[in-house]
């Protein structure tokens, strides 16, 4: 593949302190980012992963086949919206939430759970959680996505949670991850040569 059809993206972890976290390899750099398969499969990209600036930085170079996969691939990631789901309650693991829309094949995505009031026993607030479908108003939560893909109900395991107070929300990001404490602070596009072509900064 050329050159010419590169994009490096910079990730990095903003904890609540506002501190930036040091990753420890890349492999603890990938499963802090979580990043959505969109981002990581769409249009066949060869995705490579090296960390920058004392391990603070995950650079993420895609390679593409040709100009017309990579400007596809733009604008999936582009078109990557933000989901929300209002909780109407939640008990033993479970969240009630009205027409959610998923099916089976959503078994393990990952969400984050907020309230503007008292977290559910059992979960932090926020909190990332797994989800796993029950029915067209249920969803399971998990806390990893081994647990929520696992279809042994004999040894599938839920987070004990119940309660809470609030508007309590499950939510997915906008962008090209999924986790919430997790910035994507720059992307670069490359010439042939494999000189920068074009940088665009982000906020998170």
């Amino acid at each position: 593949m050329a050159v010419q059809y590169k994009v490096n993206e910079y990730f990095r972890r903003r904890l609540s302190d506002s501190s930036i976290y040091t990753f420890t390899s890349v492999a603890d750099a990938q499963t802090k980012c979580a990043f959505h398969n969109t981002f990581l499969t769409s249009n066949s990209p060869t995705v490579t992963y090296a960390l920058e600036d004392s391990g603070q930085t995950l650079k993420v170079t895609f390679e593409f086949a040709d100009n017309a996969k990579q400007e596809a691939w733009r604008t999936a990631v582009n078109n990557l919206t933000e989901t929300t789901l209002t909780i109407s309650s939640i008990s033993d693991g479970e969240v009630t939430v009205s027409s959610h829309g998923y099916d089976s094949g959503s078994n393990g995505l990952l969400f984050h759970y907020e309230t503007d009031g008292a977290a559910a026993t059992g979960l932090q607030n926020p909190a990332p959680v797994y989800i796993r479908y029950k029915d067209a108003n249920t969803l399971s939560l998990h806390e990893t996505e081994a647990e929520a893909t696992n279809d042994d109900d004999s040894t599938r395991v839920k987070i004990s949670a119940s309660g809470g107070s609030g508007t309590q929300t499950l939510w997915q990001p906008y962008s090209s991850y999924k986790s919430y404490d997790v910035e994507r602070f720059k992307r670069e596009w490359l010439n042939q040569d494999g000189t920068v072509s074009s940088t665009a900064t982000f906020d998170k």
